[in-house]
């Protein structure tokens, strides 16, 4: 059992290890601003991430009731190796712990840059719409009144 909670844990720090890789990859491709490349990553990131909630469903399951601190703390006093194994374990849980907010910081880093992108991308829209909408102008019609004008333009516009 202790064997197959050291693997999970360890198979758990790797993926974070690489998480934490694959978004710094992400922000340095949001920097170059190559949003097809940040697509292909955050598939990778999100089927990653799928795989690191298997882990911990498939520790929770193995632990049932208790939690894995609880199970390190609870280990039988005549097992061989009792402090080094418990030392190992929680060794684990810190990095694992260590790992999870630097990818949370840098997940947050992310989210906050394609949110400005996204800003930047949209009022430089409203801007060129802006631009080409046609203007509203107030004018004398044939009949000697102010003609009405819309926002929008038309094609066509008469009457029968």
């Amino acid at each position: 059992m202790h064997s197959l909670i050291a693997a999970n844990l360890a198979r758990q720090d790797k993926a974070l290890m690489l998480l934490e890789v694959m978004l710094a990859e992400e922000h340095d491709m949001l920097m170059k601003r190559q949003p097809q490349a940040v697509t292909r990553i955050e598939f990778s990131i999100h089927e990653l991430l799928k795989q690191i909630a298997s882990e911990r469903e498939s520790l929770k399951s193995m632990l049932a009731p208790m939690r894995v601190l609880e199970y390190v703390d609870n280990l039988s006093p005549d097992l061989p190796d009792r402090e080094k194994r418990t030392q190992e374990l929680k060794q684990l849980i810190s990095d694992i712990d260590a790992k999870e907010q630097a990818c949370a910081k840098k997940a947050e880093q992310n989210a906050d840059m394609v949110l400005g992108l996204m800003d930047q991308s949209k009022s430089l829209i409203d801007f060129l719409h802006e631009q080409v909408a046609p203007k509203k102008q107030e004018a004398y019609s044939a009949k000697g009144r102010y003609t009405e004008s819309t926002e929008s333009g038309n094609l066509i516009r008469g009457a029968l």
